[in-house]
């Protein structure tokens, strides 16, 4: 047995469009992460793969795993110009309906990994099987529906701990004071409690308490008087309008994505009505 990543690394430059090793005895997990100019991809008749990884965007437009012991199919999900896929112990798609293979792609994008449901659905659109074109239509429509919901307009969590961390190093840079963990730990308690809010404008009063408002005081201390305590409150509606604009960009976003897989859903729901017809 010949370990997988040590040859293809062996024989294949980092910058090539093609990697074919059909048959050559390869055992273990194949990582292609680094390489970003691949188009064409064929590991067929090796038992002993166990995994591919892609580079998260690549220009494949052709994979075979036919005969290997991939289980997981993710890495489809990075292959947004497929154009043809051999699968596991399946067969071809048809090289002539390129469809067929971005099928499977945006199936896998929705979360379809394991091997016997992916094998499934290949039985359904393989050239080689008669299947029910009207049927792979309505999939797709189930598919395309079911990403709909997973589109949040939550901050994620690395969001967040960034604009944390940028607003520490605002506060205690403009007051002149030590940054301290209480203060980045207030804005992220802070920056959750707005991220449950749609409006944020009317809830930075009530969202502000005590406990947030003196841990922002920590830093401004350098203040005349009550002034630190003004200060922390500035601070306070600053990082508030700070949420709300990310939320706001993020908002956008999402709703051109909403709008696109709802067109698409639209396009495949006239396409079934005319096969229909």
């Amino acid at each position: 047995m010949v370990n997988a990543q040590e040859y293809v690394e062996k024989n294949f430059d980092k910058s090539v469009s093609t990697i074919v090793a059909i048959g050559k005895d390869l055992e273990g997990d194949i990582d292609l992460s680094e390489y970003p100019n691949l188009t064409v991809v064929d590991f067929g008749c090796n038992l002993a793969l166990t995994s591919l990884k892609l580079a998260p965007l690549t220009k494949i437009t052709y994979i075979s795993t036919f005969g290997t012991g991939i289980i997981d199919f993710s890495f489809y999900s990075s292959t947004p110009d497929i154009r043809h896929c051999c699968l596991n112990n399946v067969g071809n798609t048809d090289q002539n309906n390129p469809l067929l293979a971005q099928v499977i792609r945006d199936t896998c994008r929705a979360g379809l990994k394991a091997k016997s449901e992916l094998q499934e659905l290949a039985q359904l659109i393989l050239s080689k099987q008669p299947y029910d074109f009207l049927k792979l239509k309505q999939e797709m429509i189930k598919f395309k529906s079911q990403e709909l919901p997973k589109i949040s307009n939550k901050l994620s969590e690395q969001k967040k701990d960034e604009i944390a961390e940028h607003f520490t190093h605002q506060i205690t840079s403009s007051f002149g004071t030590t940054r301290n963990d209480q203060v980045k730990e207030a804005a992220k308690t802070y920056i959750n409690k707005l991220d449950n809010f749609e409006g944020i404008d009317t809830q930075c009063a009530t969202l502000f308490d005590d406990s947030l408002k003196n841990a922002f005081q920590t830093v401004t201390t350098n203040a005349y008087n009550k002034g630190q305590e003004y200060w922390a409150e500035f601070w306070g509606h600053y990082l508030c309008r700070r949420v709300y604009q990310e939320k706001l960009a993020l908002k956008n976003i999402n709703q051109e994505k909403i709008t696109q897989l709802q067109t698409k859903i639209q396009q495949l729901q006239q396409q079934i009505q005319q096969l229909q017809m």
